[in-house]
């Protein structure tokens, strides 16, 4: 009969392996662990975190903000009170220049903030068109009430155009521009300029007609070239005014050649007269 050891005899033998085994395990464990609390703080971190703001920073920002508030507050009331346009536009521009500085200070433009920004510049480009726009109208109607030409009332037109175009600039995208009020004052300028330069033009075919009537055919003659030469310089100076007429160039043409014409023929005829009561 075979030999069968003990179970005593088999524990002591499976112990020269199970303890080398547990602690090669436990070598295992603590290398491990060691491993995993090094890295750990590493992977744990974020790579973009944010470091904390300034203390005086985030104080700076909330004090600016709190004086954004204040400064639209009173703008407010300025306007419900019914002041001044002027006033009114200053307190805007305050309102807008503390909000510019507090967009400044953010880290990260929000929004809001950017809204609101764009919200009080379409109100400050209202009011200025609108202020603008009334300042202009006022110009030329002084200007009419003063005549249609003039020094005065030239630079009053031009003044009342600057404006207008200053009050379609600064209307809002989806506001009411009024581009045909320009177009206007800028053909009134012109009418205005060439008001002088026309009358020199009335004149001087006055005095033609009347020497042709008279029969003086040489000062009709030089009468008509003056008044030929100031409705060359408006058809060219002034092309789009009222004044501008090129056909009328061809028709003091004709008069002019009309008339060395008849003067040549009267000359003719008074020598013929000359001639015959001599005979």
């Amino acid at each position: 009969m075979p030999y069968v050891p003990t179970w005593r005899e088999r524990l002591e033998e499976a112990q020269q392996y199970v303890m080398p085994a547990v602690a090669g395990l436990i070598v295992l464990g603590l290398a491990g662990w060691l491993v995993w609390h090094e890295m750990e703080p590493q992977g744990a971190r974020k790579p973009d975190a944010v470091p904390d703001e300034p203390v005086a920073l985030l104080a700076a920002r909330q004090e600016t903000a709190r004086q954004v508030e204040v400064l639209e507050k009173t703008y407010r009331r300025t306007v419900e009170s019914g002041a001044d346009e002027a006033v009114v536009a200053q307190q805007l521009d305050r309102v807008i220049a503390k909000q510019h500085e507090l967009m400044r200070l953010e880290p990260q433009v929000s929004t809001d903030q950017g809204a609101r920004l764009a919200r009080l510049e379409a109100e400050r480009g209202t009011l200025r068109a609108r202020t603008a726009g009334a300042r202009s109208v006022l110009l030329e109607r002084e200007a009419l009430e003063q005549g249609g030409s003039g020094a005065v009332v030239v630079e009053k037109l031009r003044e009342a155009l600057r404006l207008q175009r200053e009050a379609n600039a600064n209307t809002p995208v989806a506001g009411p521009r009024d581009i045909r009020r320009e177009t206007r004052l800028a053909q009134a300028i012109e009418t205005a300029e060439a008001e002088p330069l026309h009358q020199v033009l009335e004149v001087a075919l006055t005095l033609a007609r009347a020497a042709t009537a008279d029969g003086r055919w040489d000062d009709g003659i030089k009468a008509y070239g003056e008044a030929r030469a100031a409705q060359a310089e408006l058809n060219q100076r002034f092309p789009t005014s009222r004044f501008t007429d090129v056909a009328a160039l061809g028709r003091i043409d004709a008069e002019v050649i009309s008339l060395k014409a008849t003067g040549a023929a009267a000359i003719i005829t008074a020598r013929e007269r000359e001639g015959g009561q001599r005979q």
